[in-house]
């Protein structure tokens, strides 16, 4: 029962993915612009300042955080 959920959702979402892929090849949906996405978030990460507490920089540490997460995730997974 659980894989015939699972195997659902990743069809739901790979049927999402794929119309979304069709569309951009066609024109019909604008693809994502990399470069002010990340000019946002650098532009967000200057603003949320410096602030230290116990000894860490808050910020450094949850982007670090996360990138160390994510990658993990993605090894421990293939």
């Amino acid at each position: 029962m659980l894989q015939l959920v699972i195997g659902t959702l990743l069809l739901l979402f790979g049927l999402q993915w794929l119309r979304t892929a069709i569309m951009r090849a066609g024109g019909l949906a604008t693809l994502r612009d990399e470069q002010a996405a990340f000019r946002a978030e650098q532009e967000a990460g200057r603003l949320a300042g410096h602030q230290v507490r116990l000894g860490l920089d808050w910020m450094a540490f949850v982007v670090s955080f996360k990138e160390c997460s994510s990658k993990g995730w993605k090894s421990s997974s293939s």
